[in-house]
């Protein structure tokens, strides 16, 4: 199993639209990338929540998690190399 997961991020507007005061970046959820299911999973969790939760800003990432949450992301080359390219 893939230790290179899909990541569901989000972080929190305390400001306003005008003036944004962002937290950091948190993680939600994630799934391994050789998962369809859990990928499918955190896509549809990042298009209803994106929709859903105005104050609120989320970002899905392709990598790793390590040490206290900390996201490693995977490079371009890497994900074309591993996957193919899609285009």
């Amino acid at each position: 199993m893939s230790t290179t997961r899909i990541i569901l991020s989000y972080r929190k507007n305390t400001g306003t639209e005008r003036k944004p005061v962002w937290s950091e970046w948190k993680w939600t959820a994630y799934a391994p990338l050789d998962n369809p299911i859990g990928v499918a999973d955190i896509i549809e969790k990042f298009n209803y929540e994106s929709r859903n939760f105005s104050t609120l800003e989320y970002k899905i990432d392709i990598g790793t998690i390590g040490k206290g949450g900390v996201i490693r992301h995977s490079d371009a080359d890497w994900i074309v190399e591993e996957f193919g390219d899609a285009a």
